[in-house]
This record gives C-alpha cells, sequence and structure tokens, in this order.
C-alpha cells in the first residue's frame, strides 16, 4: 500500500486531505509541523507528499526545497496547499522549486484527487539539486508571498475575534437581563465566578458579595 505524509496545521484541512488520500488507498501520516514534518520526511521515505504553504517550524516552499535537493527524496511527488489568494504567483515560485500541483483551499475533493493523479503522472525523473533553488529572486518573491499570506491570516484572526467579541457580549448581556436568578461557580472551589441581576434582587447580595462567597452559602 502506498504510504502519504501530509503536512498542514489546520485540523480541517488535515482531516480532508487524510481522508481522501485514504480513500485513494494510502496509509497516511499527518504532522502539523514543517520542521517535524520534513524529518518525517526524510525518515519515513513516502510515495507522496501533501503540505500547506504556511506551517510552524518551516513553510511548505522551504520543505519542497529541502525534499528536492536530497537524492533519497527528490523524485517524491509534492503537492502545496494553500488558501493564498495570489495564486498565479504561488504556482510560479511553487514550479521553481519543481512543484507543478498546488490546491488552492477550499477545494472539491475531486479537485484534490484530479491534482493526485497529475502528481503521479508527472513524478520527477531526477533531483535537480538544492543549490539550484537559492537564487535571490527566488527568496525574494518567496519573502513576499509568506509575507502577504501571513497579512491575509492576521486579518482573518482580527476578523473572528471581532466576531467573538461581538458574540460573547451579546450573551454577556442576555444572561446578565435574564428574568430568573442566574449564576456560574467553580465546581472545583464552588466559588461563584459570576452572577445576573435577578439572582442579585433574589438573595439580597451585591454582586461583590456573591463573589466572596461560594454556592454553599445558599
Amino acid at each position: 500500500m502506498p504510504t502519504a505524509i501530509v503536512v498542514d496545521d489546520s485540523p480541517a484541512d488535515r482531516l480532508l486531505a487524510e481522508t481522501l488520500l485514504r480513500h485513494a488507498g494510502y496509509t497516511v501520516t499527518v504532522c502539523t509541523d514543517g520542521q517535524a514534518g520534513l524529518d518525517l520526511i526524510n525518515a519515513a521515505h513516502p510515495d507522496l507528499i501533501v503540505a500547506d504553504l504556511i506551517t510552524p517550524g518551516i513553510d511548505g516552499y522551504d520543505l519542497a526545497r529541502a525534499v528536492r535537493g536530497n537524492p533519497s527524496t527528490a523524485t517524491t511527488p509534492i503537492i502545496l496547499q494553500t488558501a493564498h489568494y495570489l495564486e498565479p504567483e504561488v504556482r510560479r515560485l511553487a514550479a521553481q522549486i519543481g512543484v507543478m500541483h498546488v490546491v488552492i483551499k477550499p477545494y472539491e475533493p475531486q479537485v484534490f484527487l484530479d491534482t493526485l493523479a497529475m502528481a503521479l503522472r508527472d513524478r520527477p525523473a531526477a533531483s535537480r539539486g538544492g543549490n539550484g533553488f537559492a537564487g535571490a529572486e527566488f527568496h525574494s518573491e518567496h519573502l513576499r508571498l509568506v509575507s502577504a499570506k501571513l497579512h491575509e491570516k492576521v486579518r482573518e484572526l482580527d476578523f473572528a475575534r471581532s466576531e467573538y467579541e461581538t458574540t460573547a457580549s451579546r450573551y454577556r448581556n442576555l444572561f446578565r437581563v435574564h428574568p430568573e436568578p442566574m449564576w456560574v461557580f467553580n465546581v472545583e472551589t464552588l466559588r461563584f465566578l459570576e452572577v445576573n441581576d435577578a439572582a442579585i434582587r433574589r438573595y439580597g447580595y451585591s454582586r461583590d458579595e456573591f463573589l466572596a462567597m461560594t454556592i454553599e452559602k445558599i
């Protein structure tokens, strides 16, 4: 049975790739860190590598360069995955390091399977050597694309944090004005962590007095 290693720090994307590869008949090992993934690749010599563009440790470009520069893994098919909006630039830079197959997230399962078939068909014939991938132009473009991707992720995190804060504020307000007494307490210490206005009215304690007590008091 052929083997594959998936390097991706996104649980959902990692699971999707793993599921599709198992469906295609692969034994799959997953990793969330780029450097750890590269170490695993060098030790296991898989039949296929699927790596995300941005991963902790080293990114997908550096992983692919190292794989292509190692004679024992140079001919291993590689599929890079990314949600990058600069798709033409991503594909061009990937081609410079011997990776001809890039999947843009989110993707339909059949797109991944079709890319898998092409990657196996277009398997590199021999090592190109690692030094050919280290030109100044490559490094400059690499840095630009990775910086753009990181900026994109920061914007996504900022939006997610804003959404979370809005939702949290809404639920705090609902908790505070609920007509029935409600509270939150620590199950180990039994100390009150929060109470709503109805509890304060019902029991006659102030919020500060509640938070200084345990639930056993009432």
